[in-house]
Order: C-alpha cells, then structure tokens, then sequence
C-alpha cells in the first residue's frame, strides 16, 4: 500500500495537484477479533490514522462492514425530523 500511495504522490506533483492528507483515513476491513499490527503508512510524510469506522457519500462503514453504525444514524436522524412534525 505504501508503494501504491507513493506511486500517487508522484504523479499528483507531475501534474501540480495537491491532496489533503489529514482529510484521509486508514480502515482495514478483517472479521477478525484482534487483527495483526498495521506497519505505519504515510501520505506526503504524515501517518495515516488507522480508524474503525468511515464515513463515505453519507453511508458509515466499520471495518466488519456491519451495518449497525449506519442504520442507527440513519434511526436517529429521523426519529429526530418526526418529532419536529
């Protein structure tokens, strides 16, 4: 992974882009109960922060890819927009 993420830095200075590397995340998708140390991975020389659950185009991912997180957001949001009814 470190290699792929250093094949992208390279070619986002080529094309004089920039990426924003505190607005990254590391998630490791495992079903196992304690899964193995992750080596430190960087992106233009910070650590990626290994975090347990995403949130990508609105939809929360954990690494067990369990829906629960999600769904109880999704309960919340509009159980509150009843209320306000």
């Amino acid at each position: 992974m470190q290699r792929i993420l250093r094949g992208i830095e390279h070619w986002c200075n080529t094309r004089d882009l920039r990426v924003n590397p505190s607005k990254n995340e590391l998630i490791l998708f495992t079903r196992k109960y304690k899964p193995e140390a992750v080596k430190i991975i960087t992106f233009y020389g910070q650590q990626l922060q290994l975090t347990k659950q995403v949130k990508y185009l609105g939809v929360i991912i954990d690494s067990k890819l369990n829906w629960k997180q999600h769904f109880d957001a999704k309960y919340q949001k509009a159980l509150m927009a009843f209320y306000q009814l």
